[in-house]
C-alpha cells in the first residue's frame, strides 16, 4: 500500500511538472521565436503593463482561463512582455523593446495579444479591445488559423 501511494504521489508530481513546463511563458522574444521554430508553433505576444489591472483580470478570466483557449494552448508559444510605467517613457526604453513595440503594438495598448508566426512575423490577428465580444472573436480567429 505504501508503494502504491508513493507511486501515485510520484506520478502526480511528474505530471504536474510536465504540464507546467509545457505551458511555460517566455519573456524574451528570441527565446520564444526559437521555441516556436523548433516546435512548429505560432507565437502569442502578450503585452501587459502595471496600469491595466482590471482589463488584465477580464483577459485572464475570459481568454487565458477559458476552456476554448486551454484546448488549443499547446499550439502556441506565449511571449509575455511586461512594460512598466518607466519603460513606457521612450527615453528610458531600450532599442530592442522599442522595435518589438513598433512591430507588434504600435497602438501602445495594454493589455494586448498579437499572433505571430514562428519566424516572429505579425499575422494581422490581434486582440486590443478587452470585451467579451472581442475576446470571443479573437478565439474564433485563433481556432480557424
Amino acid at each position: 500500500m505504501k508503494r502504491l501511494s508513493g507511486l501515485l504521489i510520484l506520478i502526480f508530481f511528474l505530471s504536474t511538472n510536465v504540464s507546467a513546463q509545457s505551458s511555460k511563458w517566455q519573456s524574451a522574444f528570441n527565446t520564444a521565436k526559437a521555441e516556436a521554430q523548433a516546435q512548429n508553433k505560432m507565437i502569442l505576444v502578450y503585452f501587459t503593463d502595471n496600469d491595466s489591472k482590471s482589463d488584465e483580470k477580464v483577459l485572464y478570466r475570459q481568454f487565458w482561463s477559458s476552456s476554448t483557449f486551454k484546448s488549443m494552448a499547446s499550439n502556441y508559444v506565449i511571449l509575455n512582455l511586461k512594460v512598466s510605467k518607466e519603460r513606457k517613457n521612450k527615453a528610458n526604453e531600450d532599442i530592442y523593446e522599442a522595435r518589438l513595440k513598433k512591430n507588434f503594438n504600435n497602438q501602445d495598448k495594454y493589455p494586448m495579444v498579437v499572433l505571430a508566426d514562428a519566424l516572429g512575423n505579425r499575422t494581422g490577428i490581434s486582440l486590443s479591445e478587452i470585451s467579451e465580444v472581442a475576446i470571443n472573436e479573437f478565439l474564433t480567429k485563433l481556432q480557424s488559423h
